[in-house]
């Protein structure tokens, strides 16, 4: 009795594993709902087996545009889809486009079998309002509370000659621009991914407004890097135009991160002999991938 209610116990676990849902009880996830064309967009999706995540322009119902399995990214693990799609058929430009999650391997065109589908929309940066920039100077990098860059400034100069590596928590970057429009704010990327963008990143510079122009703003903020991962990374730095636009700076700060980032906390049970039978009997139960079908 004890040994069928233990494995009625993992069962009821692989049942939940291999069906999870997020928090918000969706089954598909992406960061964002606009995006630039060629901007990375990051999904996550749950499922097993032959589930499958595929994109096609809104209009269009009977193949998707390219497509991936699930387990092959990883069940609940956020991935950029358009680096990770098979059987790309397709630009992906301007226009609405449905990115849905597919059940067992069926076509695209079944959208009864369809789990979960979300509508997005891609921008055409070709006609972008994003001002020019006039003027800008890189003044300083500081790591974790040391300024690395000369004192003098010129960190842009710096950098192309020096080297930002070692175990990294923060970099605290200073400077100021100067663009043909007003700046409501400064954005940053890292390694391309979405700007994360901010009015407080704007420093107060009367010696910049006084000497360059009055619509020139000064820039001061700390970036995190705690969690980046260890290898190579690039941060570059935008200014924000009056229509909200990003500005290319030409500012890159290419750095190593030699920190392991911290391991994603467990949403669920802490036994993880308990997770590793279930991941197990997840592998059993999906079986083996049957061959693949036109999507």
């Amino acid at each position: 009795m004890k040994k069928f209610t233990a494995l009625a116990i993992i069962l009821a676990i692989t049942v939940a594993l291999c069906t999870a849902v997020f928090a918000d009880g969706s089954k598909l996830q992406v960061n964002k709902t606009t995006f630039a064309a060629g901007e990375p967009i990051l999904v996550t999706a749950a499922g097993s087996g032959t589930d499958w995540v595929g994109i096609q322009r809104t209009e269009i119902t009977e193949g998707s545009a390219g497509w991936v399995y699930v387990e092959t990214v990883g069940s609940g693990t956020q991935f950029n889809l358009l680096e990770n799609l098979r059987d790309v058929n397709t630009e992906f430009t301007a226009g609405k486009w449905t990115i849905a999650l597919v059940a067992n391997d069926n076509p695209w065109s079944n959208t009864a079998e369809w789990i979960e589908s979300i509508e997005i929309e891609i921008t055409d940066t070709s006609s972008s309002s994003a001002a020019e920039l006039k003027n800008k100077s890189w003044d300083g990098i500081t790591v974790d509370g040391t300024l690395v860059s000369p004192a003098t400034g010129q960190a842009d100069v710096w950098i192309k000659e020096n080297e930002v590596k070692g175990e990294i928590s923060t970099i605290n970057v200073r400077g100021w621009a100067f663009i043909s429009t007003a700046i409501t704010g400064f954005a940053y990327t890292i390694d391309g991914n979405s700007a994360v963008s901010s009015a407080d990143y704007i420093q107060d510079r009367p010696d910049v407004k006084g000497q360059i122009d009055q619509t020139a703003e000064g820039f001061n903020f700390d970036i995190d890097v705690s969690n980046v991962g260890k290898g190579a990374h690039t941060i570059k730095i935008f200014a924000v135009d009056a229509n909200g636009e990003l500005v290319d700076t030409t500012f890159e700060l290419p750095f190593t991160q030699e920190k392991e980032a911290a391991a994603p906390e467990n949403p669920g049970t802490a036994d993880a002999s308990v997770i590793a039978v279930a991941a197990v009997a997840c592998v059993a139960l999906a079986g083996v991938v049957v061959a693949k079908k036109v999507k």
